[in-house]
């Protein structure tokens, strides 16, 4: 049985190709906002990932909090953190989570986003990144 990935993204084209790239190997949530993905997670028994941007807009709270309410909820969950925005206003947002948790997301996002680079000028970008059976994703 494929593992489920929460996807919580306001931005439709973004949360649309990243549930799209990851819809072969994985059962994919998308939500538009936290309240709507928290409101999934409650739905399902089980999410492997969440995948939330740090600041989603029209809900009630920011992915930080959003991933706090999921990990109360569901703690086997694994969280993994995008953004657009500059480290610094990422770590701000992130104040509550101990500094340790912080800076571990962010050196495992450098290690994967570096892995991607190699990929991408091997010419193997998406099929190492999204294999058909999908990652493990009790690895991250």
């Amino acid at each position: 049985m494929a593992q489920t990935v929460l996807i919580a993204e306001d931005e439709a084209t973004i949360r649309t190709v990243v549930a799209i790239s990851l819809q072969k190997a994985y059962n994919v949530l998308p939500a538009c906002d936290a309240d709507e993905a928290l409101s999934v997670a409650r739905s399902h028994e089980q999410i492997a990932l969440l995948l939330t941007d740090v600041q989603i807009y029209g809900g009630s709270m920011n992915g930080i909090e959003l991933a706090e309410h999921i990990l109360e909820e569901k703690p086997g969950t694994k969280v993994l953190v995008m953004s657009g925005l500059p480290d610094s206003l990422v770590f701000r947002l992130s104040w509550k989570w101990k500094e340790r948790s912080a800076v571990k997301i962010a050196e495992r996002t450098r290690e994967e986003t570096t892995k991607a680079l190699h990929r991408r000028r091997e010419g193997r970008h998406l099929e190492a990144a999204f294999a058909g059976e999908g990652a493990d994703l009790q690895a991250l």
